[in-house]
């Protein structure tokens, strides 16, 4: 097997197959009607540094969803090919599954290739495998393929009719081409299907076309957080009522969230915190209060603590006043007054998540080095330079970046492999700095 790194201990088994994802790409959720049942909302996964498709069942509980893989001792797909790499998966209107294989020798960047890689490379002519990428279709061999609808010539109302096909891929498509074309003719069809809490999935596609159709109302939404039907439908209504988060409705939208707190139901609750969030700014003297009672239903479920802070957006302080209130000047719990704790250090030294810091730099001669670290090292340390959990440690504040310039060029020249201490941390993963002197010959 061709791989980069692979003296490194734990790339490859003694078979010297991989050990670990590295190249995880293209996931899938099978929603089709051609596989087994028991393949439905299944998870698929490509690997092309592998040669591999996996496949987890995912297990749905009330806040958290796992996956186990299907298989101990194979995948659902593979092969001995080097230059098999599935790098996308797509459900179809037959209900079989899509496999797009770029179908190359050579996979990894240039700047993190080893020797042995490019020997090995070199060795079986991987690198003259280009262009012959191509589409794989995988059915269940015990059935035919699902006759494809005829989406082009249907009627709207034949539209409406197939957001019910127990083919994801089907149901997608006729919601979107109902917004599409804008025949607003179907929206009483709609709004009876968005009704019909015993049938969830085709009820919230209703849902979605209706908004998309403009042809919600708050009116129907509080219907449909009434019917008591599938804990998801209420979630999707609770999302899309954020639209009409204005003084006007507020008493009404009060009343919502109180008729669903009384019903107990985990995941209602989770996405009424969330909800809030956009109500907050409306009606604090009213919003804050309910999002504290969650808090107390759920003190040590770090889950819905997340949700709820999220949810206050800017307002931590007065929330953290109103538990300590609520709470009898005892304090509530040290998992939700922790997260409030963080939230207001992190406003008051204006330490904004990186995800929402937008920094434009310009680049020219002096600050070129700025695209070789975007293009190179951004990836595994960071946009920010904080480093990524499990991936690579910080260069921010880092002695072996800010201490003496040779130590750092040698670094760059040789690579660095195993355990590093950083401001007193110590960080230990799997892989290493790449050897950039024998990529680059500047």
């Amino acid at each position: 097997k061709t791989v980069n790194k692979r003296s490194e201990e734990g790339i490859l088994n003694k078979d010297s197959l991989i050990v670990n994802v590295t190249a995880a790409c293209g996931p899938l959720i099978y929603r089709g009607d051609q596989f087994p049942e028991e393949y439905h909302l299944n998870a698929f996964i490509c690997e092309p540094e592998g040669n591999l498709v996996k496949r987890d069942i995912l297990n749905f509980e009330s806040l958290k969803t796992t996956a186990t893989q299907a298989y101990n001792d194979k995948e659902f797909l593979a092969s001995t090919d080097e230059g098999f790499r599935p790098v996308n998966l797509l459900g179809a209107p037959d209900g079989a599954m899509y496999v797009v294989d770029m179908h190359r020798g050579i996979m990894q960047h240039r700047a993190y290739e080893t020797p042995y890689y490019r020997n090995g490379i070199a060795h079986k002519e991987l690198d003259t495998l280009l262009s012959a990428g191509r589409i794989l279709r995988i059915k269940y061999k015990n059935k035919d393929l699902s006759k494809i609808p005829d989406l082009v010539h249907a009627t709207s109302s034949g539209l409406v009719a197939l957001l019910k096909s127990a083919n994801g891929w089907v149901r997608d498509r006729a919601q979107q081409l109902l917004i599409f074309r804008e025949d607003k003719s179907v929206i009483p069809e709609l709004q009876a299907l968005a009704e019909d809490g015993k049938n969830a999935i085709p009820a919230i596609h209703a849902l979605h076309t209706l908004d998309g159709l403009n042809g919600l109302s708050f009116g129907l939404l509080q219907k449909v957080t009434a019917s008591g039907g599938d804990p998801m439908l209420t979630a999707h209504a609770l999302l899309l009522l954020e639209k009409y988060n204005t003084k006007d409705y507020v008493k009404q939208m009060m009343e919502i969230a109180n008729n669903l707190m009384s019903k107990n139901d985990t995941v209602v609750n989770l996405y009424l915190a969330i909800s809030l969030g956009s109500w907050d700014s409306v009606s604090k003297e009213t919003v804050l209060p309910i999002l504290a009672k969650l808090s107390q239903a759920y003190p040590s479920n770090a889950v819905f603590q997340e949700a709820i802070v999220s949810s206050l957006k800017g307002m931590e302080e007065e929330f953290k006043t109103l538990m300590n209130k609520m709470n009898d000047g005892k304090g509530s719990t040290d998992l939700v007054m922790n997260m409030l704790n963080q939230a207001i250090e992190n406003k008051q030294n204006k330490n904004i998540n990186s995800i929402f810091v937008d920094v434009l730099v310009s680049v020219d001669k002096v600050t070129s080095g700025l695209e070789i670290f975007r293009s190179t090292c951004m990836a595994c340390h960071g946009a920010d330079g904080d480093g990524i959990a499990n991936v690579a440690p910080p260069l921010k504040g880092s002695q072996y970046v800010e201490g003496p310039s040779e130590r750092l060029a040698m670094i760059l020249l040789n690579g660095l492999q195993g355990p590093c201490h950083i401001k007193g941390k110590s960080y230990t993963f799997n892989g290493s700095v790449p050897n950039f002197g024998n990529n680059f010959n500047d």
